[in-house]
């Protein structure tokens, strides 16, 4: 792989340790290589779709649900203040051993 023969070869990745494991490599660099010759990929045949496919480079994480997120770490919070409370109230009454 040092001297590739092929300008996409050198940017493979080798999908296993064995000499006939499988080269893999990034849709963007294929794109890139195709659009240097003035040529589109069709992607359609390996997505199964018709569509043009989005570059993955301008794909976009999906948003978070914070609403979601936010309420989980509010009862996550209750439920530790409740805990703290109650060890507390447990120390102070001796119940630890060591009577306040």
């Amino acid at each position: 792989m040092a001297t590739p023969e092929h300008p996409l070869f050198g940017k493979a990745i080798k999908n296993g340790s064995a000499s006939n494991s499988p080269l893999l490599w990034w849709r963007r660099d294929v794109e890139e290589y195709f659009a240097a010759m003035g040529q589109r990929v069709d992607w359609s045949a390996i997505d199964g779709s018709e569509l043009t496919p989005t570059p993955t480079h301008a794909l976009q994480p999906p948003e978070p649900d914070l609403t979601g997120l936010m309420s989980a770490v509010a009862d996550l919070a209750e439920g530790v203040a409740k805990v703290l409370l109650d060890v507390a109230v447990k120390a102070r009454a001796g119940e630890y051993g060591r009577p306040r």
